[in-house]
């Protein structure tokens, strides 16, 4: 009889421990997905991380097609000749809803130069960003990526992350977050790109001239 219950006990101690294993896996899954900023391990963070690298200085701004909220279609191509911001952002992420007065003034400061600011929403709710876009007054043009096909392209894994393109189509600057500062850092390197573009595109008249 002794011999007996020794063997249950022996049973239900391995049951205890695998059962505290298992609790273990799982809390630690769920902290795995609270420290990526959300607590839904399978939801938009955890996508975000996965993604390939995003493209630096010096590349060659990758080819993808933008959906803007009036329904007209941008390629990233068709923007040559002009400097250009890409703002990935989203109306739930309070970093981005900070930069929105910065990104207005600098829409507004540069709308007589060859320059172009277009925010890319990873919303998943068209309805509500069209609503978030008019409360704000975000008068410059806004792209809806729903279906995240320019976040993978660009490797964005977290928002904000802004990417300045200058005239000849390649990436001048990158930036992922937002804090002290930004407003100045971009703003400068956007007035570096316009002018840099203005002396590449004087120069080119001169040696045309010489033809």
């Amino acid at each position: 009889m002794t011999g007996g219950r020794r063997g249950r006990n022996g049973l239900a101690a391995t049951q205890v421990a695998a059962l505290v294993l298992i609790l273990g896996t799982a809390v630690l899954g769920s902290a795995a997905g609270w420290a990526g900023g959300r607590g839904d391990v399978g939801g938009p963070w955890a996508r975000l991380s996965a993604r390939p690298a995003a493209p630096q200085a010096g590349d060659a701004a990758p080819e993808a097609e933008l959906e803007t909220l009036d329904g007209d279609h941008i390629w990233v191509s068709q923007l040559r000749g002009k400097v250009v911001v890409l703002d990935f952002w989203a109306s739930w992420c309070r970093p981005c809803i900070a930069a929105l007065p910065s990104l207005k003034k600098l829409a507004q400061a540069h709308g007589d130069r060859p320059f172009l600011l277009l925010s890319i929403s990873g919303d998943t709710n068209g309805r509500k960003l069209r609503d978030f876009v008019a409360n704000h007054e975000m008068g410059w043009t806004q792209c809806w990526d729903g279906n995240s096909d320019a976040q993978r392209t660009y490797g964005v894994r977290a928002f904000p992350t802004s990417f300045l393109i200058d005239p000849a189509g390649r990436i001048r600057y990158v930036k992922t977050g937002w804090g002290r500062g930004a407003e100045k850092e971009l703003s400068r390197e956007v007035e570096k790109a316009l002018a840099a573009g203005a002396e590449g595109a004087e120069a080119r008249k001169a040696q045309a001239a010489k033809r």
